[in-house]
């Protein structure tokens, strides 16, 4: 019994997916998945996972680092380049897997130096990713009551995209 409902859904999903072109199909079914996506907790019963940890945005554009255990173990399955591939990947990883609506560049700075890789000038990197169109990052405000204020910055979802593309090890436009 249970088949015909699966072919059920089945068709009621494909009967959806027929207005939309390719890119919107698959850009419905990555949010599916990453909704549905479920892993195994220590006790062994599915949790589910954050579909906020995973969607940013549309087609394809689902990524999993709730996967990798820590930043050098994402930094040690790819190969990045430049400082801006660096500071892009490390800050994106930071916010997705601390859950972190904002972060400071220093959290940037502090866990790419915990790994061995020290920035020339991470202000300037920042720079760069908020000056591309759309931007990778954005200033979304300042922190602490200092004389200057630490910036608050969070990955667009722009900037997500690109970090996939890093992440998939496919050449995206990144550039220093």
């Amino acid at each position: 019994m249970s088949i015909n409902f699966e072919w059920e859904a089945i068709g009621k999903i494909l009967d959806a997916l027929s207005g939309l072109n390719e890119e919107q199909q698959i850009s419905v079914l990555n949010w599916i998945l990453s909704r549905l996506h479920s892993k195994q907790n220590k006790s062994g019963k599915l949790e589910n996972v954050s579909n906020d940890q995973q969607y940013f945005g549309s087609s394809s554009n689902v990524i999993d680092f709730t996967q990798i255990d820590s930043i050098a173990d994402l930094f040690g399955s790819i190969v990045l380049k430049t400082e801006v591939e660096k500071v892009l990947m490390a800050a994106t990883y930071i916010q997705i897997k601390e859950e972190k609506k904002d972060l400071i560049s220093r959290e940037i700075t502090i866990a790419l130096k915990d790994i061995g890789i020290v920035l020339s000038n991470i202000t300037s990197t920042i720079n760069n990713l908020m000056g591309r169109s759309p931007p990778w990052i954005i200033q979304t405000g300042k922190a602490g009551n200092a004389e200057q204020p630490q910036k608050k910055y969070r990955v667009t979802p722009e900037g997500m995209k690109e970090a996939k593309k890093l992440l998939l090890g496919s050449d995206g436009n990144i550039e220093k």
